[in-house]
């Protein structure tokens, strides 16, 4: 089966002497080197630090790799047979923070790890969401309680072989499985008509995946904890 651009889905259908000196897709002009570019902790105002853009990208608008949920690795082909979770009750925990499933942990190291339903959450009901482009790459401005901001390209999904929707939604994984079975996770969706943390991504599904610092932006908890304890002694003097 020929190699596959992670990032516009297209064969590079090339002897492999003339693959292993591909340095960019030559249609979409999308980097082929293996190393990971590492992103930078973005702060948001929120609880954890948010990187500035998706594992397999080099900048914040490049879609990057896509994974099946639980999985490490991109591939050509995105099915429920070809699935390491799909309908496995065994992986019905959270994979945050492990490097066999972990893909953020997997491919920028321990500092790194999948966000959580919970803090995905948090990103949506915390933050401003603008729908824009940048360099000619359709998403959202997220911009939080601080004025600081990331850019979410909208990347689309692989639910097999083929990219679907790029350009006009952008779905990325949590690291939480859903609490209905085994066949789903939930995940960030987000578009022009707004963004949504849902379960109805199904495991197998090649989705972006836009990680945070695995510590916690402990500055900001204390911040929030004091708030919240100054509108509790509110709320008794009332």
């Amino acid at each position: 089966m020929a190699k596959k651009c992670p990032q516009c889905g297209m064969e590079l259908n090339f002897p492999e002497e003339v693959l292993a000196k591909l340095q960019q897709c030559p249609f979409c002009t999308a980097p082929l080197s293996a190393k990971p570019v590492v992103g930078e902790p973005v702060d948001l105002g929120l609880s954890v630090r948010w990187a500035d853009h998706n594992v397999g990208a080099t900048n914040s608008e490049d879609y990057g790799d896509y994974f099946a949920w639980g999985e490490i690795e991109p591939k050509a082909e995105y099915t429920d047979e070809n699935s390491l979770t799909y309908q496995k009750d065994d992986f019905n925990f959270d994979i945050a923070g492990s490097p066999k499933y972990d893909a953020a942990t997997a491919n920028w190291g321990g500092k790194w790890r999948m966000p959580t339903e919970e803090e995905y959450r948090e990103l949506v009901e915390k933050c401003e969401w603008k729908w824009t482009s940048k360099n000619h790459r359709n998403g959202c401005k997220v911009t939080g309680p601080n004025g600081n901001s990331i850019f979410l390209p909208a990347a689309g999904l692989l639910p097999d072989s083929g990219l679907d929707d790029a350009g006009s939604i952008g779905r990325c994984w949590s690291s939480t499985p859903t609490e209905r079975g085994s066949e789903s996770a939930y995940n960030l969706g987000f578009g022009s008509g707004g963004q949504i943390v849902d379960d109805y991504a199904c495991r197998d599904y090649g989705l972006s995946v836009r990680p945070v610092l695995a510590e916690k932006n402990e500055e900001n908890e204390s911040s929030q904890n004091t708030e919240f304890q100054q509108t509790s002694r509110e709320a008794v003097d009332l």
